[in-house]
């Protein structure tokens, strides 16, 4: 360092150069005697070279590079360090580990924005409400209205009302969502890990022969109805009906509500339609007809869940050898 720069001049031109606030902060915490000696440096300066700037900046960087290396490596205890000094060592950890809870949250949840909502839903869909409430707090606003179709109104409106109302969780309530956010992702990669094996056995089957593909069903319903029924679902898409043999759909739609057949069939092609029309009993035709007609509006939710219960019961018939697809057809999309 130039020796011809003191200490008093040094504290003078770094005072000039962090601005007033800054400067006043630090004149409020030292000795009028050491102002006096510093506002007389100032009054005095002729002109302060970019040399003496520099020294002044190199020192203080110099000063600060260790303090802000040992930051860095243990931030943690420096944090606690400070808040401890202020609040104490109790409050201290207790706003530590709050603070920490509050990240882990928010990063579990990061995760649930890039879970298909279908699948998302099917996780969370059997907590409290309250957790399912205090989770879509923390969503993003996309994820969190497609989320909400999915339930009924009843238990869409119990949300909406408990988030008019949340007013954030206590020290307990954040350990247990953190803990059921955790679970929930845990039970997510299991359904990823379970899907891809899945998907193997679906690509298998669907090159099978159709009576290969019988005597395989046959037997692994014997063996797992659910995992059965699972692969099922998976290769039998409600488009495939049209595969069906029209024996078995006459039988069929014998079964079926005549109002979820008229939802179902919503935005399908013609060539399903008339798959339907053609089978279903005559007195009904002329009704069905017309209801595809109308420009009703139907939520896709209800045209997925009328879909889906009518794919239920084909399933269903599959599992049991009742009813069969037509050889040469490809079921699997």
């Amino acid at each position: 360092m130039n020796n011809s720069i003191n200490g008093i001049k040094k504290s003078a031109i770094l005072l000039m150069l962090i601005g007033t606030e800054n400067a006043v902060l630090i004149l409020k915490k030292i000795k009028i005697s050491e102002i006096n000696r510093l506002v007389e440096y100032m009054i005095n300066f002729d002109c302060i070279s970019n040399t003496e700037i520099d020294l002044v900046l190199k020192e203080c960087a110099d000063f600060f590079s260790p303090v802000v290396l040992n930051i860095q490596n243990n931030y943690h205890d420096y944090i606690f360090s400070i808040l401890h000094q202020v609040f104490g060592e109790e409050v201290a950890n207790n706003l530590i580990e709050d603070v920490i809870d509050e990240m882990k949250i928010r990063s579990g949840i990061d995760q649930f924005n890039n879970i298909d909502c279908i699948q998302l839903f099917s996780l969370i869909c059997n907590e409290h409400i309250q957790v399912v409430t205090a989770i879509m707090m923390h969503m993003q606003e996309r994820q969190l209205v497609k989320l909400l179709t999915f339930f009924s109104e009843k238990q869409r409106s119990e949300i909406i009302f408990r988030m008019v109302q949340f007013s954030g969780l206590k020290k307990r309530g954040k350990k247990e969502l953190l803990k059921i956010i955790n679970d929930i992702l845990n039970n997510c990669r299991i359904s990823l890990h379970n899907l891809m094996g899945t998907k193997k056995i679906v690509d298998i089957i669907d090159l099978m022969h159709i009576e290969d593909k019988k005597t395989l069903i046959n037997n692994l319903s014997k063996f797992d109805t659910d995992i059965t029924e699972n692969i099922l679902d998976k290769i039998f898409l409600f488009e495939n009906i049209i595969d069906i043999d029209d024996k078995y759909i006459f039988s069929l739609l014998q079964e079926i509500d005549l109002n979820k057949i008229c939802i179902a069939l919503r935005n399908t092609n013609k060539t399903l339609q008339d798959k339907f029309i053609k089978n279903i009993e005559k007195k009904h035709v002329n009704y069905l007809r017309q209801e595809l007609l109308k420009n009703t509006n139907v939520s896709d939710m209800e045209i997925k869940k009328a879909r889906k219960h009518i794919v239920k019961i084909i399933i269903h018939l599959l599992k049991n050898g009742i009813i069969f697809m037509r050889e040469g057809k490809s079921n699997h999309v």
